[in-house]
């Protein structure tokens, strides 16, 4: 089994009552999905948080990502490390570990 694809989709889910916290109140909150598409039809999903920065990061993960096999987290994770040159190219932990859930998923589906 092999990756194909990633997407990403925002998520926003209210909330029933609305959270008061020192910046404000907050009457929703927002979450990214994250999707690994492998070769044998199977989808894993993992969830992280963030904006606009996350769905950049995993535009940037896409071609160390594909072709992998889910089993090879640790590969995954090392792949998404490495290359942490700058700001602009870093893959920040949160998406890594939306990245790995996703593998981990589509292995429980398998």
């Amino acid at each position: 089994m092999k990756v194909v694809d990633l997407k990403i989709t925002c998520v926003t889910v209210p909330m029933e009552a609305p959270l008061r916290w020192s910046m404000g109140v907050e009457t929703e909150t927002t979450r990214r999905i994250i999707q690994a598409f492998t070769d044998e039809g199977i989808i894993g999903i993992g969830e992280t948080y963030g904006g606009n920065s996350v769905e950049h990061a995993v535009e940037l993960a896409k071609p160390y990502v594909l072709g992998l096999d889910p089993m090879e987290t640790g590969l995954l994770q090392h792949r998404l490390s490495v290359f942490r040159i700058g700001y602009e190219t870093a893959i920040p932990a949160i998406v890594r570990a939306g990245i790995e859930m996703a593998f981990l998923d589509g292995l429980v589906k398998r």
